[in-house]
């Protein structure tokens, strides 16, 4: 009787197989680690993508630049076009010294903005300097160029040969108050374009331009608060390089020789005999004049802007909404490609007037040689007309008025081309606009209000790099929430994403089970 084998097969049956285990603790820990590295890869694109956007745009890999890069937020260029063109045309080297705290909550977007000027020119020579950390060196910046460390997160030092340019931490942000009782401030905007692009062009210049700004008219001072007043274009004509100087005429006979640009803002008296000549020949000499005129005033200016081609209309521009209600708020165009609006004209951007009356050509006179050339550069709107009687609730439109347009706003004047010749010539150059309060505190808020004025003061003095669209602030976009909300979304966040993700994981587990 032969002797009974053992089973090999039951014994396999009984024992438990060590394989198995160790691939599903393979299988699984190779999963998690995919998983663990994608986040990785994920995070470290985002950062590279904040830290350094010109790599990722493709026209860098093909020009082996980093001269173009892109705003994630907003798929806009980051700089403006007069930053651009501004740093496009550096022809010797600045160098940008950041003595900063980098824990600040300012750092990165400092840090950010400057990398863009960076690369957009070899002359942008950057340095960063850690306030907390390189002791020796902040010690050595503040011996050199003496401001205290204690007292600001930050400074930023723009510097070429002899001139320098500092732009305090304290400046760049916008604030805002929150809280029940406004206790917080908040960060809702970033001037930091605007403040380095006005140190760079300091310290670039060779010196500020020189406005007057004439008084003794009735004229709105840049001091004035409120609505109607002039007082933030202080600090805009500030960054832009300009030096400001009141004038009077009644205390001397003539414009000063220093006077790059002459400003006459609303006036609501005439002026005198004596004073519209030391205008006239101002603008003999070559001087460039900057006016505003208020609907309706007699300024006795009147004869003097029409021997430059200019007639000035008595009427007021008005429109009717529709719901019936009638408005003095004037939507310009731009007409032409004159370089005061040809960037405007090409992003479809232009300002908006108010109280406005209508500027019209007429032939300059003859004896101002060289001949003026004046152009309309904004006209208003389809739908306005020209009021020139009494102004009520009841006002409509009747043959006495000015009906057809283009009922023009705006009018730059260049006389430089000699008649005949061909020869260019330096000449006067003049602009007119139909409105005062299109440069107020309330309207200077649209941004291409503030861009005409620049670019007007720009074209006269010939910085023509500089006219184009200017720095736009900082879009935020918060979330407010009741308290009730809040409540909700915590609750959510603490309690519900947590089940949700264990039912989950239970109902995987128990089918897998199955």
């Amino acid at each position: 009787m032969a002797e009974d084998l053992p089973n090999t097969n039951d014994d396999k049956k009984g024992e438990a197989n060590p394989v198995k285990p160790r691939r599903a603790v393979a299988e699984k820990s190779n999963a998690i680690l995919q998983i663990v590295l994608l986040f990785a890869i994920l995070v470290a694109i985002n950062y590279l993508a904040m830290r350094h956007p010109d790599y990722f745009n493709p026209a860098n890999w093909v020009s082996k630049k980093k001269q173009i890069s892109w705003d994630f937020k907003s798929k806009k260029t980051v700089l403006s076009d007069q930053t651009l063109t501004l740093l496009k045309n550096l022809k010797e080297d600045v160098k940008v010294i950041v003595v900063f705290n980098t824990s600040n909550e300012l750092f990165m977007r400092v840090e950010e903005m400057l990398k863009q000027y960076d690369a957009h020119s070899d002359h942008i020579k950057l340095q960063i300097v850690d306030r907390d950390r390189d002791l020796g060196k902040v010690s050595e910046m503040v011996t050199k160029y003496r401001f205290n460390p204690e007292e600001q997160a930050g400074v930023i030092i723009f510097e070429r040969g002899d001139s320098r340019q500092i732009v305090n931490a304290t400046d760049l942000p916008v604030r805002s108050a929150s809280g029940v009782f406004g206790q917080n401030y908040d960060m809702t905007g970033f001037k930091g374009e605007q403040y380095f692009t006005s140190a760079l062009l300091t310290v670039t210049s060779s010196k500020p331009v020189k406005a007057y700004v004439l008084m003794g008219h009735g004229e709105i001072s840049l001091q004035s608060s409120g609505l109607a007043g002039y007082s933030r274009l202080n600090d805009f004509f500030k960054l832009n390089n300009f030096s400001l100087q009141p004038l009077k005429l009644q205390a001397q006979s003539q414009i000063p020789d220093d006077c790059d640009v002459l400003l006459i803002l609303g006036p609501e008296a005439e002026f005198q005999a004596n004073e519209v000549a030391a205008i006239e020949a101002y603008l003999k000499k070559q001087g460039n004049l900057f006016i505003t005129l208020q609907p309706r005033v007699r300024t006795g200016l009147e004869k003097l802007i029409g021997s430059y081609g200019v007639k000035l209309q008595n009427d007021i521009l008005l429109t009717h909404l529709s719901d019936g209600n009638m408005t003095y708020l004037v939507y310009t165009k731009t007409e032409g490609g004159h370089p005061i609006v040809k960037r405007m004209n090409e992003l479809n951007v232009s300002p908006v007037f108010t109280t406005t009356r209508t500027l019209s050509l007429q032939p300059p006179a003859p004896e101002i040689v060289p001949q003026p050339t004046p152009t309309v550069i904004l006209s208003a709107e389809e739908g306005y007309w020209g009021e020139l009687g009494p102004i009520d609730e009841k006002t409509r439109p009747d043959d006495k008025d000015i009906m057809k347009g283009p009922h023009g706003v705006a009018i730059a004047i260049e006389s430089g081309a000699m008649p005949g010749t061909g020869v260019d010539v330096k000449g006067s150059k003049i602009i007119v606009v139909g409105s005062t309060l299109f440069l107020a505190n309330q309207m200077t808020q649209n941004q291409p209000n503030k861009d005409f004025l620049f670019n007007s003061l720009n074209w006269m003095i010939k910085r023509n790099e500089l006219i184009g669209i200017s720095p736009t602030p900082v879009e935020q976009y918060r979330l407010t929430l009741s308290p009730q909300q809040r409540l909700i979304l915590l609750t959510f966040v603490l309690l519900g994403l947590p089940l949700i993700i264990g039912v989950t994981g239970f109902i995987v587990w128990f089918r897998r089970r199955k």
